[in-house]
């Protein structure tokens, strides 16, 4: 289905310092990569219709046009052409695929959804999360008895690694949309069966001595912007919560990449112009994007409670995202992709070294301080949970490993 943010709901006076996770509504983010579309159509208003046309919705001689099954047809053609201009037997070979099970991502036009298992429905969803064609795909292992997809019911899922988005994880993807050169319901060439325990460890596709345990990040630069620039006015119109956060990381020297960056992009939202992908704007996308880098670690906080106060492990430039509705919702991992608001570890309190202070950018209006204990409410002057609304809410602390804090 296509990709919609959901709005969370606030309090108006609340409004003042607390920045929320998504971009309304009225303020579409185009991004420098085409938001992920999902095979199955869905009912969408507003401005977000017309990036999220239905792949269910392309006719048949278009679908066909960019169908696998052609490609495959083709690819066949052309080897068979070729074994009888030869006159030898050579073995087969995906299209365009490269050595290693590294295949390529066709037919998608606006990208894929990962999936959790080889299943259409188990997926999150989530904004950015998937692949796009083009994308080199990396297998893990495979099964030949998942849920069908396409106009021929080709069973066959991979368990895989993009390795154009790395900071995605391993997920699975329907062979539909990739070049492989085997036929429909069976494996490729040489793939490992997931089904009878054989998968790769998902540590051998990337090299230990290439993941980087630490990075170097000056968390004296972090907190220095942080603390000089929280009482700026943020950028009209968009929730600034996360792009506060953003130039605290970009301040602090993270490294950036395509999906995460600082860069201008050439586009505008409400008529100004906006620095930064997508990913440096929208709280869950920047979270889950941190949780995937080697040299990240996101740990669940659980629901906030007088007791757990004390975060030793904060440090400046770590970031703590918070869930101001955790009605239902579980508090581990799985539930980072429901982030609200992001604010940023500028320090400690002067009295507790283990109660981290953070400061932030709400939404229009500039903050009326310069940081506050990252459990206190500046509006209550009480505690965040017992604001109206927020009495389940549960948070994260997203720490940067940093070769100094050893």
């Amino acid at each position: 289905m296509p990709e919609t943010l959901a709005q969370p709901i606030l309090d108006t006076p609340a409004q003042s310092f607390r920045g929320v996770a998504t971009v309304p509504t009225e303020n579409v983010l185009l991004e420098p990569t085409p938001q992920l579309e999902a095979e199955l159509s869905i009912t969408v208003t507003g401005p977000y219709e017309a990036r999220h046309r239905s792949a269910e919705h392309v006719s048949f001689s278009e679908r066909w046009r960019t169908s696998t099954v052609r490609r495959k047809i083709g690819a066949l053609a052309a080897a068979t052409t070729a074994f009888l201009a030869v006159g030898t037997l050579l073995e087969a070979a995906p299209a365009t695929a490269d050595d290693g099970g590294v295949y390529r991502v066709v037919g998608t036009e606006k990208g894929v959804y990962a999936r959790n298992s080889p299943h259409e429905n188990d997926t999150e969803r989530k904004v950015g999360l998937g692949a796009y064609d083009g994308d080199h795909i990396q297998e893990i292992c495979g099964v030949t008895n998942g849920d069908p997809v396409g106009e021929r019911n080709n069973h066959t899922w991979h368990k895989v690694k993009d390795l154009d988005r790395p900071h995605e994880g391993i997920f699975w993807i329907s062979d539909h949309w990739l070049n492989t050169p085997n036929p429909r319901n069976e494996l490729t060439p040489g793939e490992a069966d997931c089904n009878n325990g054989q998968q790769t460890n998902a540590e051998s596709l990337q090299p230990a001595e290439t993941v980087k345990p630490f990075v170097e990040f000056d968390r004296s630069a972090a907190g220095q912007w942080g603390r000089d620039h929280a009482r700026d006015v943020p950028p009209p119109d968009v929730d600034a919560c996360t792009y506060f956060a953003s130039k605290v990381l970009e301040a602090g020297g993270l490294p950036q990449d395509g999906t995460w960056n600082m860069r201008f992009h050439n586009f505008k939202m409400n008529g100004q112009p906006r620095y930064g992908t997508g990913t440096a704007w929208v709280a869950p996308e920047l979270a889950l994007y941190l949780n995937g880098l080697p040299y990240v670690d996101v740990i669940p906080l659980g629901h906030m409670n007088a007791g757990n106060n004390n975060l030793p492990k904060a440090k400046s430039g770590d970031i703590i995202a918070y869930v101001w509705n955790g009605d239902g919702l579980p508090t581990g991992i799985e539930s980072l992709g429901n982030v609200e608001h992001l604010s940023v570890v500028v320090g400690s309190s002067p009295d507790n070294p283990q109660y981290p202070v953070v400061a932030e950018w709400g939404r229009d209006n500039r903050t009326p301080y310069v940081s506050r204990g990252w459990t206190y409410s500046m509006k209550t002057h009480g505690w965040l949970q017992d604001e109206k609304g927020q009495y389940n809410m549960f948070a994260y602390l997203i720490h940067v490993r940093n070769e100094g804090d050893l």
